[in-house]
């Protein structure tokens, strides 16, 4: 019974370790900067991943374990060390993809465009909204891949995006502003429904094309 007790307490200890360490790393790269970038850096959503990931560690540690009881042939003291090895191998072994994720991201962050984005990053931006104004083209095309934003013309400049994003319940919104030559053409836009909106529109300033658009799920 002392053998399980402490088996038990170990165990725990060895996973909310595990957890930690795995939650400061993916808090460490789930810079706002980075997150628009690549949604994959999102901390909302890594939480998830790792938490389920100890509910896969659990289970495989049992199931290895009831199986270690019903071979075993050692005395119980040396089977409480053999399996709290197992369990730091396991735990370890199904945990490495997020190391390895979190470790290249960190070791290999650079100076890029990222610093540059960051720079125009408004102070409100948080976990699920972001806003940067003054992109180039360039720069805003980094949206276009990463979040799904609209495609615009490559004549855009003074771009200015805002983003919202809420995994639960799902929901988005894009705002987009940007200026275009007077000659470029550039259709207006309006759909409506009950859980979706799209509106595009412009107006001339300084003989310059102004565009606006917005799109969400209302």
């Amino acid at each position: 019974m002392k053998n399980n007790n402490q088996k038990v307490v170990t165990v725990i200890l060895i996973l909310f370790i595990n957890t930690l360490v795995l939650l400061l790393l993916a808090k460490f790269i789930s810079v706002p900067c980075k997150v628009v970038l690549d949604m994959s850096y999102d901390y909302n959503s890594q939480k998830i991943y790792i938490l389920s990931l100890n509910v896969i560690i659990i289970v495989v540690n049992l199931f290895f374990s009831y199986a270690y009881d019903y071979l075993k042939k050692k005395s119980n003291e040396i089977l409480f060390y053999k399996k709290i090895r197992n369990v730091i191998f396991i735990t370890l072994l199904c945990s490495s993809y997020f190391y390895i994720t979190y470790l290249t991201a960190i070791i290999g962050d650079k100076p890029t465009k990222y610093s540059l984005l960051c720079d125009k990053l408004t102070e409100d931006s948080n976990d699920m909204f972001y806003r940067l104004n003054k992109l180039t083209y360039d720069e805003y095309t980094y949206f276009e891949i990463s979040v799904n934003a609209p495609k615009i013309n490559k004549k855009a400049t003074n771009i200015s995006f805002e983003y919202y994003y809420d995994m639960f319940p799902l929901n988005y919104s894009y705002s987009l502003e940007y200026d275009l030559p007077i000659k470029e053409d550039i259709k207006e836009k309006k759909f409506d429904s009950d859980q979706y909106h799209l509106h595009q529109w412009f107006e001339i300033k300084n003989n310059t094309k102004h565009v606006y658009y917005d799109e969400g799920q209302n």
